[in-house]
């Protein structure tokens, strides 16, 4: 088995360090803007009924869903790629 590289292994923790920090604003932003402190509190359950609300039924299905279509648009681009062999996705 081949070892990750460190560039790929920084790469990749970068890269989840923005979708976590993407996805935290989305959750702030919004017709009824709520502050970050906000948005921890409603998902850790000690925020007020109505930004639990807003944030717990309105606001985390929506990002939780761009999230996975985003991962599964992924995917299957790479498996299209890969089935048909294009010369310009391949990994040299």
């Amino acid at each position: 088995m081949i070892a990750p590289s460190r560039r790929l292994i920084a790469s990749c923790l970068v890269l989840m360090a923005a979708s976590l920090l993407i996805s935290l604003l989305g959750l702030a932003q919004g017709p009824v803007p709520l502050t970050i402190d906000q948005v921890f509190s409603a998902l850790f359950g000690d925020a007020p009924r109505n930004v639990a609300m807003v944030v717990n039924e309105w606001r985390l299905p929506r990002v939780l869903m761009a999230l996975l279509i985003g991962a599964a648009l992924g995917v299957s681009g790479a498996i299209f790629q890969s089935l048909t062999r294009n010369p310009l996705a391949a990994r040299t």
